[in-house]
């Protein structure tokens, strides 16, 4: 079996990561250990397990212990004995080969694939990732070429708008999008894309590819690092440590791979400075004459609208594709731990304060609940990346209507600490371009750097990525690890607050 759907794809973003992912997949020298790809992986088959209930008494091709050739057959067997759903139904072209996700068979003997994603669609304007598209597409060429009659082609999503009630309700869940006109459409350029692909396929050596815009486009690519190490794009001082975003201006990536292949790959070499907004140059020039830029009146004027006591907050969340809970929807971000460092501006050591629950549970009334008890109305409160912080706390009030008043007095009164730095009223060579926390925390806390450095040595939950997938695995937890967890998780959220405060101080003393 030369050529499945998911090499198909990979080949379509680019020949080298197909002829790798055929190739050379378990190498971890090229696909790095990557947990949040396997929990994408885990999502995906918990969606498509419920999709199957929309197509109710099917039968499964048997997954384990059996070869392709075997699935086909046994398809072939279901088929023929008019089993009217197939769940991973397999097929096989010249090759070419599919597991169709939830096969229909109609009375008629026409076909319908259903393949589903565990991504969302807006129902009021789907757009389809390009990489589905090329995905269906393929299904439809195998199967029409076999000689099957396939009537619809259809795309199954999680629904964006859905708001789920007391029961969940998944013929609202998904959203069933027909792309039966683009299959028709591909099936001549996938005809001749498999038989170049095949010939790629067969070569000893992988491909040569420069790097380009398909390597985060129509997704980031699994190799990335394996071949920008190869090219040379991951030294220090590299181009593409360009920041892409600030304030309200967008650096164009296309830009940064034209200088890479013309052969300027550092930042040091870049001497031609027409085609740069203003923002990324300070990012530039400061790079290459090793500056530190403060504008002191600046950060004066943002000191200024910050009174004390500061109550220095930050929400942990999580996200789960199947809604759990009354009035949540599917992929929401959903707080379930906060810490807060209150800072009185007298000298004296700041108060920290906290929630996480001992379980998983829905946290948001316990937490909502404790949050209007530690924050009072009128009180100047402190996030990074403030943005954040109110979409959480407007998705509670909306929830909790006797605690709204309250929450969005706290929505109302939040200053953002990352304003100096995004429109860098500070700016120095050593963040890269970067303004998150952990950009500057380094520059303007240093003593805090040593706390996130151990957690990491111990194997602990060291970043927002690790804290967010920690919660949720508090259901298939012993009492004891649960414990373990949430002593990681306070630690690791109380210490992003003290960033915070010792950030604040850090812009306080360069001014002073």
């Amino acid at each position: 079996m030369g050529l499945s759907k998911s090499l198909y794809v990979n080949g379509i973003q680019c020949p080298k990561l197909m002829w790798l992912s055929k190739h050379r997949k378990g190498d971890e020298r090229v696909f790095e250990p990557n947990a949040s790809l396997e929990a994408i992986f885990e999502r995906g088959n918990e969606v498509g397990e419920l999709a199957c209930e929309l197509f109710a008494g099917g039968e499964r091709i048997k997954w384990e212990n059996s070869t392709f050739d075997e699935k086909i057959a046994q398809t072939s067997e279901l088929i023929a004995k008019g089993t009217r759903y197939i769940y991973e139904a397999t097929f096989s072209f010249k090759g070419a080969l599919i597991m169709v996700d939830i096969l229909e068979i109609l009375p008629s003997g026409e076909l319908v694939i259903n393949e589903v994603k565990s991504s969302t669609i807006n129902p009021s304007r789907p757009q389809p990732n390009e990489a589905y598209l090329n995905d269906t597409a393929f299904q439809y060429f195998v199967l029409a070429s076999l000689g099957y009659n396939v009537k619809n082609v259809n795309l199954i999503c999680l629904n964006s708008d859905y708001i789920r009630g007391d029961e969940l309700d998944i013929h609202q869940l998904f959203y069933i999008l027909d792309l039966t006109q683009n299959a028709k459409k591909q099936f001549n350029s996938i005809k001749e894309n498999v038989e170049h692909f095949e010939k790629i396929l067969e070569q000893k050596d992988e491909p040569k590819c420069d790097i380009g815009i398909q390597c985060g486009k129509p997704h980031e690519c699994e190799a990335k690092n394996y071949c920008w190490r190869q090219a040379g794009a991951l030294v220090e001082g590299s181009v593409f440590d360009i920041a892409l975003l600030g304030g309200k201006q967008k650096f164009n990536r296309q830009t940064l791979f034209e200088l890479f292949h013309n052969n300027i790959k550092t930042i040091d070499e870049i001497k031609n400075f027409d085609k740069i907004p203003p923002y990324f140059l300070t990012q530039i020039k400061a790079h290459q004459q090793k500056l530190r830029i403060v504008d002191k009146n600046a950060i004066r004027e943002f000191l200024s609208t910050l009174s004390y006591p500061i109550y220095h907050l930050d929400f942990e969340t999580f996200q789960i594709a199947i809604p759990l809970w009354r009035g949540t929807k599917p992929y929401e971000q959903i707080p379930f731990q906060y810490s807060l460092h209150i800072d009185k501006g007298d000298g004296s050591t700041p108060t920290h304060k906290e929630f996480l629950p001992n379980e998983f549970c829905d946290p948001r009334l316990q937490l909502a609940e404790r949050l209007v008890n530690d924050i009072p109305k009128d009180v100047c409160v402190l996030a990074y990346n403030a943005k954040f912080e109110k979409g959480v706390l407007k998705s509670l009030a909306s929830i909790f209507p006797n605690l709204a008043e309250h929450l969005m007095t706290i929505h109302d009164n939040i200053k953002d600490l990352m304003l100096p730095f995004d429109k860098r009223y500070f700016y120095d060579y050593k963040q890269n371009g970067g303004y998150s926390i952990k950009d500057i925390q380094p520059i303007l806390a240093p003593s805090i750097d040593e706390g996130y450095k151990a957690m990491k040595a111990k194997g602990e939950i060291s970043n927002g990525g690790e804290a967010m997938q920690a919660f949720p695995s508090f259901k298939d937890k012993s009492v004891d690890k649960i414990q373990e967890l949430r002593k990681q998780l306070l630690a690791y959220c109380g210490l992003d607050t003290l960033a915070m405060v010792k950030v604040l101080e850090g812009l306080k003393e360069l001014v002073e």
